[in-house]
């Protein structure tokens, strides 16, 4: 397989390399999580002599999901290079718990097959990790190398050089690679770290994801306003027949309410008055006797019954005196003079 990598010339390696850099971009916005991992491994002469130590930390990272941050879904992809970028030669690998072994086991039979040859040059990894890094939501690169060149494009490149320079010789005679791990958001740098094997990689934490803006509801459309109705005579019913005018008014007279009955008694006017009064007596009198004027304090049945009672007795006083004016041819005074009258 090196071989016939060999037999390819560099432009070709080059095209091939963008071609299958593409190819592994493709999965990065279909999968549910967001979180992809990228291996970078430096393939320069002077790495040859730790690739042991390189599966040693590859299979402690793999077995212990990479101290936690490996989820189940989450993508891992892998380059290499030296002066020249290769992409693609590495099968995109999705990380699930049952499979960490067997990703592992495949990974370090990769690296016993590279060709190990020409000196380090970071230049290389710049254009296409930067394209990366803007459409990864998540990104966590881990870069192993030799630390015989200088990184100038990212925000921690004094720190990181500096580092290179202090433990280069320590690492070389160790025969250890400098594992430099790297981690962008939303296509930021976030944080980064510089980790001296044996042991455990040290990983920047990330920042929360920002929530999304809340959804604004669109704003309602403004009322648009009825039309007026057209001037129209109003159409009046009467009956069944239609018209097209008001009709004539009619006169109205004032109505006036009938009286409200009452409880008030009607007036008693028929009160009998006695103005004659008839004397069945011999004696000359002198005078005629002043009869008292009926009492308007009489009710109206007391008035009654007195006036029937009069009424009763006067004429048994007429009927007695016409009776004995027959049998006697003389008749006293006070008779003579009631005939007269």
């Amino acid at each position: 397989m090196t071989k016939d990598l060999n037999r390819i010339s560099r432009p070709r390696r080059g095209r091939l390399a963008l071609l299958a850099l593409l190819v592994l971009g493709l999965p990065i916005h279909a999968q549910d999580s967001p979180n992809r991992f990228l291996f970078v491994f430096d393939t320069s002469s002077d790495m040859k002599d730790r690739i042991k130590a390189e599966q040693f930390e590859i299979t402690q990272l793999l077995v212990t999901s990479m101290n936690g941050e490996l989820h189940a879904g989450d993508s891992i992809g892998v380059w290499t290079f030296d002066q020249t970028l290769h992409a693609g030669q590495f099968p995109l690998a999705t990380w699930s718990p049952d499979n960490a072994s067997e990703i592992a086991d495949s990974l370090n039979k990769f690296l016993r097959e590279q060709h190990y040859s020409k000196a380090t040059g970071f230049a290389a990894l710049q254009p296409v990790l930067n394209t990366v890094i803007k459409s990864s939501p998540r990104l966590t690169v881990i870069i192993f190398s030799d630390g015989e060149d200088s990184i100038n494009w990212t925000p921690y490149n004094d720190g990181i050089n500096q580092m290179f320079a202090q433990r280069k010789v320590n690492q070389t005679k160790a025969r250890q690679p400098f594992i430099l791990v790297l981690r962008s958001q939303l296509g930021q740098y976030i944080g980064c770290t510089m980790n001296f094997p044996p042991g455990m990689l040290n990983l920047p934490d990330f920042p929360p994801l920002p929530q999304p803006p809340p959804v604004q509801a669109a704003p309602a459309p403004a009322p648009v306003p009825e039309p007026a109705p057209p001037a129209v005579k109003p159409l009046i019913m009467i009956g069944t027949n239609i018209l097209d005018h008001e009709p004539p008014l009619e006169p109205v007279t004032q109505y006036v309410p009938p009286p409200k009955p009452t409880n008030t008694p009607p007036v008693v006017t028929n009160t009998l008055v006695v103005t004659n009064t008839i004397v069945l007596t011999n004696v000359v009198a002198t005078t005629k006797p002043a009869v008292p004027p009926a009492s308007s304090t009489f009710d109206r049945k007391g008035a009654l019954a007195l006036g029937v009672g009069l009424l009763i007795a006067a004429a048994g006083l007429i009927t007695l005196a016409v009776s004995r004016s027959r049998q006697k041819d003389s008749s006293s005074l006070i008779t003579r003079s009631m005939r007269k009258d």
